[in-house]
Formats: C-alpha cells, structure tokens, sequence
C-alpha cells in the first residue's frame, strides 16, 4: 500500500503543474486493482502507471469550487 500512497502523492502534483489535469484520486479497475483516476479538461499526455499503479485518465468539464 506505500507504493500507491506515493503513486498518489506523485501524481497529486500534476494537479496546477500539468495544464489541463483539475483532480487525482484513488480508483479502482473492474477487477477491484487499484488505480490513480486524473480528471482532465483536455487531452494531455500521462504516463500509463506511476511506481507500477495504472492510471486511468476521465475527461471532465471545468471543475469549480462551490
């Protein structure tokens, strides 16, 4: 579970730096593996797993704090 705590910690810091990501969080395949899920805006190019946990890319509208 420390690998994907720092998975997720490392792709946290796309969020603000990667132009078009707006969220990370932790999500889970169909088979129950879980995953780093990155909400984007626009397409952008990620790698497809971070210290061997998959990432899943959803592309979403203009997230806004309520």
């Amino acid at each position: 579970m420390a690998d994907f705590e720092a998975a997720l910690a490392d792709a946290q810091l796309w969020v603000g730096t990667v132009v078009g990501v707006v969220m990370v969080g932790e999500g889970k395949a169909e088979d129950g593996t879980p995953t780093i899920d990155v909400w984007v805006t626009r397409p952008v190019s990620l790698p497809t797993a971070i210290r061997g946990v998959p990432v899943r890319v959803v592309e979403s509208g203009v997230i806004e704090a309520q």
